[in-house]
């Protein structure tokens, strides 16, 4: 590679997001979760937003080309599954919607010159990888793996989001390169419904910028389609219960002002603690004349 002189340097035009928040441009970005989560079908509708050339959803995407490299699944799976998110986005079928679907069973440090060659013969804009565990070629906990397969994306030089997977402690799996790595790193919780599931995401590192707050994604699915709506997190008791009691407050209190005992009766929680968070976050919260509780800003 040549050197380049940053006094003479002259940045390119850039994008900030292939879709807002989820995936930093032209940097790696990691989903992770539990099983049975929804990451798959999450980086499916993600991928379905970019493929699609006009403005659809609830999240701002850039339009582009898609390359879905598949460790586990199958082109019917995939297929499927993509079919339902384009009829829940009002799209009768999948025809020219660009994403490429690739079946791999190598680890992506040895197939790295195929994938640059396709990057560079469809015009690539975005790789998605379902899973790490597998394309890494090793150990998840083997630093030796996970750096060979971070330096294999960098190699591709452009935009990824890679699906892993939690240990058993409920924890991001494997060494701790995967999180000082990665540039834009969610985490996915979800409560399944009678309709689908009610899915939570946290981002747990960015490298540009402060931490994005929580976000809420109902999946509904039926025989024909897959609808993803946004919803508040702090609706769905069981996916509340992961945020921080000051986020559940503020999000709670959004809907108007509030008593201690009401507080409590909406979160599950203590007056005493509400009350000492109350206290702490001076910034956020505020008493009103009726000794009630309010935000700061509304």
């Amino acid at each position: 590679e040549p050197t380049i002189h940053m006094g003479e340097y002259v940045p390119s035009e850039r994008l900030s997001y292939r879709v807002d928040p989820f995936i930093r441009e032209k940097e790696a970005n990691v989903l992770w979760g539990a099983g049975g989560t929804g990451k798959t079908e999450l980086a499916l509708y993600l991928s379905a937003l970019c493929s699609i050339p006009i403005l659809t959803g609830p999240y701002r995407a850039e339009p582009g080309t898609v390359l879905y490299l598949d460790y586990e699944a199958s082109a019917d799976e995939i297929y499927d599954r993509l079919a339902g998110l384009y009829a829940g986005l009002g799209f009768s079928e999948t025809v020219g919607f660009n994403i490429h679907y690739r079946y791999c069973a190598q680890p992506l440090a040895a197939d790295v010159e195929e994938i640059q060659r396709l990057i560079a013969s469809l015009g690539v804009d975005l790789i998605i990888i379902d899973s790490l565990g597998l394309a890494c070629g090793g150990e998840p906990e083997a630093g030796d793996a996970i750096l060979g397969y971070f330096l294999a994306l960098r190699a591709l030089r452009t935009t990824s989001l890679t699906i892993h997977h939690q240990n058993k402690k409920g924890k991001l799996y494997g060494n701790v390169y995967i999180f000082n790595m990665t540039r834009n790193l969610w985490e996915i919780k979800s409560s399944a419904s009678n309709a689908g599931l009610n899915t939570g995401l946290f981002n747990r590192k960015t490298n540009n910028g402060p931490l994005h707050a929580p976000l809420g994604l109902s999946i509904k699915f039926d025989a024909d389609s897959t609808v993803i709506t946004p919803q508040r997190v702090v609706d769905v008791p069981d996916l509340a219960e992961a945020l921080p009691l000051y986020r559940q407050l503020s999000e709670t209190l959004k809907q108007g002002v509030m008593s201690t005992a009401e507080l409590a009766d909406a979160i599950g929680k203590t007056e005493a603690s509400i009350r000492g968070i109350l206290n702490r976050y001076k910034k956020v919260f505020v008493r009103t004349e009726n000794n009630k509780w309010g935000l700061l800003s509304s």
